[in-house]
């Protein structure tokens, strides 16, 4: 089991008062898996994956990332996972606009002291894996929305994840490309990778082989 969630609360503090967004949230996810997460916007989904990513600490309960309790690690342990462990794809693609493919999906393994040629190996091994091989030398800027969230979810496979987090990833896309991101993302997982893919769709959330909806802070299954 990679991802095992029990009793998980989060509040947010409001002048009026706490606001609970998960309320003693279960939550478990096998190896090889592919889950998407459906709810109206305000029910907690991108909070999760936060908490997931590392991004965010829970007011209570456990998260356990390949059996390690992830509530009370200290930030350096938290960034390594974050580095080496989890990789997000967002809504907005978080691109640098001044260089092109190459650099921006090799930047997180410039900072995870990869030997330059595993990073140049494992660079043009993402960008292939995503077809991009002729835009490689172009920049962000020269690209459509499609080819930006193909640059960013190359960036994820060069970092070679045991999980992978997507919030709203069509977000921004026009049907034809989301249909070729969601069709990516079913081939990553067909090749072995774990993912987490939160929508508010039910057509994108049926890629996945499983369906979870959270309302008022709890899973059920759709």
């Amino acid at each position: 089991m990679i991802v095992e969630v029990r009793g998980l609360c989060h509040r947010y503090r409001r002048n009026s008062g706490d606001i609970a967004v998960l309320e003693n949230v279960d939550f478990t996810l096998e190896q090889g898996e592919f889950v998407a997460i459906m709810g109206a916007s305000g029910s907690g989904k991108s909070t999760f994956l936060h908490i997931l990513g590392c991004l965010l600490k829970p007011v209570s309960g456990s998260y356990r990332l390949n059996g390690e309790e992830i509530a009370d690690l200290e930030e350096k342990r938290l960034s390594e996972i974050r580095a080496h462990h989890i990789g997000h794809v967002f809504q907005m693609f978080y691109l640098l606009p001044g260089v092109d493919v190459s650099r921006n999906v090799s930047l997180p393994l410039m900072y995870g002291n990869v030997e330059e040629k595993e990073v140049q190996r494992r660079v043009l091994k993402a960008i292939h894996q995503v077809g991009l091989e002729d835009r490689i030398s172009h920049k962000p800027t020269e690209l459509s929305g499609g080819e930006m969230q193909r640059v960013a979810i190359a960036r994820v496979l060069a970092q070679n994840p045991e999980l992978i987090l997507a919030d709203e990833p069509t977000g921004n896309l026009d049907k034809n490309n989301s249909n070729e991101i969601l069709g990516l993302f079913r081939r990553m997982n067909q090749q072995g990778h774990t993912i987490i893919l939160v929508t508010h769709d039910a057509e994108v959330a049926g890629y996945a082989q499983k369906q979870m909806i959270l309302d008022n802070g709890t899973f059920s299954r759709a």
